[in-house]
């Protein structure tokens, strides 16, 4: 059984989709996360975390995306800000998520606001 992407994360990028202008790119993230298989999650510990996935689908026939997508939320504590950075390969699949806080990563995930 392939290591999925957890709750939290799978919100992450579909919230990225979101936020993105170009509707074809939002439909291919919504399959790509549909597939994404984890390869290595770092420990959650610090400042936050990184995962490392794998899409097993063909590349996509739309124009490259410049640098990672971003995604910018309150921390729950109200004074940090958390960082989500998507970046992607050569062939535009989902490559790697970055993850992190300018404050301590909260134990709970379920508690950071994706709105």
């Amino acid at each position: 059984m392939p290591n999925l992407l957890s709750n939290f994360e799978e919100s992450v990028i579909r919230r990225i989709a979101s936020d993105l202008p170009d509707i074809a790119w939002r439909h291919e993230l919504l399959k790509q996360v549909a597939v994404a298989e984890v390869v290595f999650r770092t420990d959650k510990d610090g400042g936050g975390y990184y995962v490392d996935f794998l899409c097993r689908k063909s590349p996509p026939a739309l124009p490259e995306i410049k640098g990672p997508l971003e995604l910018d939320l309150a921390a729950p504590d109200g004074k940090n800000r958390i960082f989500c950075h998507l970046y992607f390969d050569s062939s535009r699949l989902m490559h790697f998520l970055e993850m992190s806080s300018t404050g301590e990563w909260p134990a709970d995930e379920d508690v950071i606001s994706l709105v």
